[in-house]
C-alpha cells in the first residue's frame, strides 16, 4: 500500500500527516467567542461517522492556556451514520484569550489514530469590568497595570478608618471578632477605642507599622488593618508570617508564635484567615512597592495560603465595603488568579521562558484493508510551556522518502516548536508500497537530545467489532487482486454461517447489490463479477457478517 507522508509543526505541537481516514470527521476548531470567567461551560466536539461501522473515541489529553478541563465521559461511542459529541467541562478563571487543544484517539475498522481539536475563547471578568485593563496581561505588564490602578485611593484618617471597620465592615450585628484568635467583643454604635483597649482589643496592621505602614495613606488603608485582641497583636509584633513548626511560645485560637522551618521566629495565623492575611499583604506590597522588602521571604508561603484559604463571602463583602469608600478594590480578593500570571511581586514579575513538550500517544494502527491511496494521520508533540524548543531532527525508518518544505517557521535549518501559528512541513517524494504487518517508526529529537517515538503498525486482514468472538475469526483470500472484471474469494469457514455479504466503497457507502453479482461455487468459495463497480471507484471493501463475526477485506478494480 502506498502512503503519502506529511509532517506539520503547528502552534504548540508537531503534526505528522501520515496517509486520510475520511469516514470519521472530528471538528478541528471551535470558537467560543467572548465568555465570562468563573462560569462553567460545556465544550461540545462533534464527531461525524459516515461509515457503517461504529467508532470509539477516547480522550488522550487536554491542554488549556491556563486552568484545566476534563471530559464528561472519557470514551464515547460514535455510532455509524450519525454525529456524536465529546463533551468537556471548562471553567475559566483568567481574563485572557484561551487556546485549548483536545487530543482524542479514534478506533475504527481496526485503525487507531489520534485527532486534535483547537478551541479558542476570549474570557473577561464580566462581573468586574473594572479589571478590563488587565485583559491578556502577564508578568510585569499585569503587575504594573494593577499597581497603577491602586494608586491614589480615597484615604481617611486613621480614626475614621477604624470607625468604619469596627462599626460596619467587621461588625456582625454588634459583634466584632479578633482576626487571629476568633475571640469577640460587643460593639454597638460609635466605638470607644479607649474602652475597647481596656477590654483587651485594638487594631492590627498586618503589614507592621515599623516596616512601612506608620504614615498615611498606608496607616489607614483598610485593606490591611483588622480588629484584634491586644495580646495577639502584641505577640505578633512585627514578626513575619510563616508556618510555626517548633518552640511555640504563644498560641490562641489556632494562631501561634514560634520557630518556622528556617529556624527564625514567625507568626502563624489560624487556618480560617490564612488567605485573608496573605491577600492583605500581597495587596500592600503591590500598592506601596513592598517597603523594606518585608514580603520577600514570605511571598512563597503567602501564595500558598491564597490557594489553601480562598476568599469567602465575608471577605468579599468586606472588600466591597472598603471599595465603596476607598474607591479601589483588592484585586487578589476579587481574582486571586491574577497571582498565577505574576511570577513574583517581590522580585521579577516575569516568568522564565521554559519549553514543556508533551508526547501525545505512542502507538497507533492502520488497517490497510480500509484505506485508499492516502490516509492522513497526525502525530503530535504539544508544547505547553511559554518558551520555544528546537526540533533537531525528524527520522523515519524509511528515510529516503522525506523532503523538507520550508515555511516562515524555519530559519538556518532549524525547526522551532513554539506557541505560534506558523508551520513547517515535510513531504514523502518517493512513495512506495509498504508491506502489511510492518511498523513505521517515527522519532522527533529535541535540542536537549530528548526524543519522542511513535510506532504505527500496518495490519492486514480481520476487522474486529463489538461482540466479535476472535475464536470465530477466519481468513479471506481474494484473487486476482487487483482485478479487471471478476475475482474469486476464498474463505476458511463454511459460507452457510455467513448471514450477509455486502460491498462498500472506500468511504463506507454500501453499494447497491443490484450492481454486482455474487456466485457461490462451493461452500468456501465465491465468484464476484466486478465490471459494474468501476463507476464507483477503484477501491472497495467486501464485508462478511455472521452471528459471531464481522470481517472485511479490501479489493481493487483496475481498467
Amino acid at each position: 500500500m502506498r502512503f503519502l507522508l506529511n509532517i506539520t509543526i503547528f502552534w504548540a505541537y508537531v503534526s505528522v500527516a501520515f496517509a486520510s481516514q475520511t469516514q470519521i470527521q472530528v471538528v478541528e476548531e471551535i470558537d467560543l467567542g467572548t465568555i465570562a470567567s468563573g462560569v462553567e461551560y460545556e465544550i461540545s466536539v462533534g464527531v461525524t461517522n459516515t461509515s457503517v461501522m461504529d467508532a470509539k473515541i477516547t480522550t488522550i489529553q487536554a491542554f488549556a492556556t491556563m486552568d484545566t478541563l476534563a471530559p464528561i465521559y472519557r470514551s464515547i461511542n460514535a455510532a455509524a451514520n450519525s454525529t456524536s459529541y465529546i463533551l468537556y467541562k471548562f471553567t475559566p478563571t483568567h481574563n485572557i484569550d484561551y487556546e485549548i487543544y483536545l487530543y482524542n484517539l479514534v478506533e475504527h475498522w481496526d485503525n487507531a489514530y489520534p485527532v486534535a481539536t483547537r478551541v479558542i475563547a476570549k474570557v473577561t471578568h464580566a462581573n468586574h469590568s473594572v479589571y478590563d485593563f488587565t485583559n491578556n496581561l502577564w508578568g510585569s505588564d499585569l503587575l504594573n497595570s494593577l499597581s497603577a490602578y491602586l494608586k491614589n485611593h480615597t484615604s481617611f484618617t486613621y480614626k475614621k478608618a477604624r470607625e468604619f471597620l469596627w462599626t460596619s465592615f467587621d461588625n456582625d450585628k454588634g459583634t466584632v471578632e479578633c482576626i487571629y484568635t476568633g475571640k469577640t467583643v460587643q460593639v454597638v454604635g460609635e466605638p470607644d477605642f479607649a474602652e475597647l483597649d481596656k477590654s483587651g482589643f485594638n487594631t492590627e496592621h498586618s503589614w507592621p507599622r515599623s516596616y512601612g505602614s506608620d504614615y498615611e495613606p498606608p496607616l489607614s488603608d483598610m485593606n490591611h488593618i483588622f480588629p484584634s485582641s491586644k495580646t495577639a497583636n502584641d505577640r505578633r509584633a512585627n514578626f513575619p508570617y510563616n508556618y510555626v513548626t517548633g518552640q511555640i511560645s504563644w498560641q490562641d485560637g489556632g494562631s501561634k508564635l514560634g520557630i518556622d522551618p528556617t529556624g527564625k521566629t514567625a507568626f502563624e495565623p489560624r487556618n480560617e484567615v490564612k488567605g485573608n492575611i496573605a491577600r492583605a499583604l500581597l495587596y500592600f506590597a503591590l500598592r506601596y512597592d513592598n517597603p523594606f522588602k518585608f514580603i520577600d521571604a514570605q511571598e512563597a508561603v503567602l501564595r500558598e495560603w491564597v490557594i489553601l484559604d480562598p476568599p469567602d463571602e465575608k471577605e468579599m463583602r468586606r472588600n466591597d465595603s472598603i471599595a465603596a469608600y476607598q474607591l479601589k478594590r483588592n484585586p487578589f480578593i476579587d481574582h486571586p488568579s491574577f497571582l498565577e500570571r505574576i511570577y513574583s511581586i517581590s522580585s521579577d514579575p516575569n516568568f522564565e521562558l521554559i519549553a514543556d513538550p508533551n508526547h501525545i500517544g505512542t502507538n497507533f494502527t492502520i488497517n490497510i484493508n480500509t484505506i485508499d491511496e492516502k490516509f492522513d494521520m497526525n502525530l503530535w508533540v504539544h508544547n505547553q510551556g511559554n518558551g520555544d524548543v528546537e526540533v533537531k531532527s525528524f527520522k523515519l525508518n524509511y528515510p529516503d522518502y522525506l523532503k523538507p518544505y520550508i515555511d516562515q517557521m524555519i530559519s538556518s535549518d532549524k525547526i522551532i516548536l513554539a506557541k505560534s501559528n506558523k508551520r513547517a512541513s515535510f513531504e514523502l517524494i518517493k512513495p512506495e508500497y509498504l508491506e502489511s504487518n510492518s511498523t513505521i517508526t517515527a522519532t522527533i529529537t529535541l535540542e536537549d537530545d530528548s526524543f519522542f517515538t511513535w510506532d504505527i503498525e500496518l495490519i492486514d486482514g480481520l476487522t474486529s467489532v463489538e461482540n466479535y468472538d476472535e475464536s470465530e475469526a477466519f481468513d479471506i483470500e481474494i484473487f486476482p487482486n487487483p482485478s479487471s472484471s471478476s475475482l474469486t474469494i476464498k474463505t476458511d469457514i463454511e459460507l452457510e454461517l455467513v448471514k450477509e455479504i455486502s460491498i462498500y466503497d472506500v468511504n463506507g457507502k454500501m453499494i447497491d447489490k443490484s450492481l454486482y453479482q455474487i456466485g457461490i461455487t462451493d461452500n468456501r468459495n465465491i465468484f464476484l463479477d466486478t465490471k459494474k463497480l468501476k463507476s464507483f471507484g477503484n477501491v472497495f471493501i467486501i464485508r462478511f457478517v455472521g452471528n459471531k463475526f464481522n470481517v472485511s477485506k479490501k479489493f481493487i478494480i483496475i481498467e
